[in-house]
């Protein structure tokens, strides 16, 4: 799928399946990561960008920077089924073996140029979200 083509949504369940790759954890209740994340990379220069950043709108209304389509779709993921989130106090997404599966599919369909964007994507995730290994507050 080439890097103009790629929506809000594939590149969140790309994203998705690098950051469960790398035992980050999708925090579900907390969102300023993500929007923090997805703030930083609709700024970010480096090549394989997919377009659609450029239509992504962020609102500072609060604290941090706010995108309504990706609190809407964060939302719709678990709505629909697609991820879950529920573990003890709905505080992060959980990725199903099956979903990772599909969407690692996707992933190994990339472009090198979006792979590397997404890798780069992930390591920029690093900074905002926590690991596995950290226990959550």
């Amino acid at each position: 799928m080439p890097t103009k083509d790629v929506s809000l949504g594939d590149f969140v369940k790309q994203l998705a399946v690098s950051m469960d790759g790398n035992d980050l954890v999708m925090l579900f209740k907390q969102e300023k990561p993500w929007h923090t994340l997805f703030y930083r990379l609709k700024h970010d220069k480096t090549p394989g960008k997919p377009a659609f950043f450029s239509a992504l709108r962020f609102d500072w209304d609060g604290p941090y920077p706010k995108s309504q389509e990706l609190s809407r779709f964060i939302q719709v993921l678990h709505c629909a089924g697609t991820v879950g989130a529920v573990n003890p106090s709905y505080e992060k997404i959980v990725l199903t073996r099956e979903m990772n599966e599909l969407w690692s599919k996707m992933v190994n369909a990339l472009p090198e140029e979006s792979k590397a964007f997404l890798l780069h994507a992930t390591e920029l995730a690093k900074e905002e979200f926590p690991t596995e290994a950290v226990t959550m507050a």
